[in-house]
């Protein structure tokens, strides 16, 4: 008798064949969509600012395109509006 024993992953998510692979060379995120999601959510970036703990001139850095905010800083947002956090920007696949 054999026994062939599996991962959880291989179960779920079947290695796809050589001919299925398809490569993804280059993700660039792109625009900020903060401000959308905020507005989605029927909030404001000052409520949202009080909720997670960062400042309102940090929001409107980040939904201005001035800087780009960490995945922890994204999660979080996302937590409080309800979205996921590849939801906050635009994202090109080269």
């Amino acid at each position: 008798m054999t026994i062939i024993l599996y991962t959880p992953n291989e179960i779920l998510f079947p290695l796809p064949s050589k001919k299925e692979t398809k490569t993804v060379s280059n993700i660039v995120r792109g625009r900020c969509l903060l401000k959308v999601r905020i507005n989605e959510a029927g909030t404001t970036q000052s409520e949202l600012a009080r909720k997670i703990g960062y400042s309102r001139q940090q929001l409107s850095n980040w939904a201005n395109n001035r800087e780009k905010m960490s995945y922890e800083a994204a999660v979080l947002i996302c937590r409080v509006l309800g979205c996921h956090a590849e939801d906050l920007y635009e994202w090109h696949f080269a």
